[in-house]
């Protein structure tokens, strides 16, 4: 299945931290939290201390968690969006890209990906925003700028 890419733009403003980094959130009302200026490393070992979750669908939730910092032990909130339950960084890029859109680093190898329906030639080790993956073409993807 290939996801619509109508909906991405360009790698800067789909993405303006620096890769691999999400901020930190505060809570703001009842059922309301919005991003601070820090922020946490994408890959941080963190436990689940509390969820203010709320179900806005089927399988589909809004809200926050409180976690901890496995080695440091510092706690703070995250969107609830932004949490990884398994290392899908360590899985090939066709099952990782069914977890949702992801950073990616270009190794070179594999089919010509294609960006916007059209074969893309690129350097090896191009940060690329991975969108979906066509079983039967290529890897489908929103180039860096």
């Amino acid at each position: 299945m290939v996801n619509d890419m109508s909906h991405l733009t360009n790698y800067d403003s789909k993405f303006p931290l620096p890769p691999w980094q999400i901020n930190t959130v505060k809570q703001v009302g009842p059922n309301q939290f919005q991003d601070t200026n820090t922020t946490v490393l994408h890959k941080t070992k963190v436990k689940v201390l509390k969820q203010m979750l709320w179900d806005v669908g089927i399988s589909v939730y809004t809200g926050a968690l409180l976690v901890e910092e496995i080695d440091t032990k510092s706690q703070f909130l995250i969107n609830v969006n932004n949490f990884m339950t398994y290392p899908y960084w360590e899985d090939d890029i066709k099952k990782a890209s069914k977890e949702g859109t992801l950073i990616a680093v270009y190794n070179g190898k594999g089919k010509t990906p294609v960006t916007s329906g059209k074969y893309t030639e690129l350097k090896q080790a191009t940060e690329v925003v991975v969108d979906g993956f066509d079983e039967t073409t290529n890897v489908i993807m929103d180039l860096s700028q």
